[in-house]
């Protein structure tokens, strides 16, 4: 009878090594998954601002003319001086929200003809700005704010929000997102 020399288990060196990937294994998952959580948040802050923005421009467009063209309306609690609660929450840092009321002109060819013809425009009021940071109390400029949009027939209605993502330390997460329209005085003609 002969008795065989070879062992049939494992040595330290190759228990080692097994431990040794499944950690490594262990932690790429790990640093995997804290990119995805991260990515989860800012995705999250996009919709969040997205739908922040739509609820302003569908308040913009429910609005009537005068309230548009007033820059106290659009500063007062019933516009810009409050946070929409079950967007905000969702936000990292609300850095600052900016509403531009423009005009919209349109240019004239001068009807007589001409060798060059000239483009004529009649005088355009300044645009209305109405700013809020954070959570302070909206600014307007140009301060005091003459009122000269309201005899405007079309407007431009600008929103801007800037946020900045906090999921990570860079100072270069600062995001912006607008959304803009034109809305007129007298509505859709036919």
């Amino acid at each position: 009878m002969q008795l065989s020399l070879r062992r049939s288990g494992t040595s330290i060196l190759e228990i080692s090594i097994a431990v040794a990937i499944l950690a490594f294994a262990i932690t790429a998952l790990y640093v995997v998954n804290i990119n995805m959580m991260k990515q989860l948040n800012a995705t999250n802050c996009n919709a969040a601002v997205a739908q922040n923005l739509d609820k302003r421009m569908d308040q913009l467009k429910g609005a009537y003319w005068s309230d548009i063209t007033s820059a106290t309306y659009l500063s007062s609690s019933s516009f810009l001086g409050t946070t929409l609660q079950d967007t905000t929450d969702n936000l990292s840092t609300l850095v600052s929200e900016q509403l531009v009321v423009s005009p919209v002109r349109p240019s004239y060819m001068s009807p007589t003809p001409a060798a060059s013809p000239t483009i004529t425009t009649s005088p355009t009021p300044p645009d209305l700005y109405i700013t809020r940071i954070g959570t302070g109390t909206p600014t307007v400029s140009p301060s005091p704010y003459s009122g000269a949009l309201y005899y405007e027939y079309a407007l431009k209605l600008t929103l801007t929000t800037t946020w900045q993502d906090t999921s990570s330390n860079a100072a270069s997460n600062t995001h912006t997102r607008t959304i803009s329209t034109i809305v007129s005085r007298t509505g859709v003609q036919q």
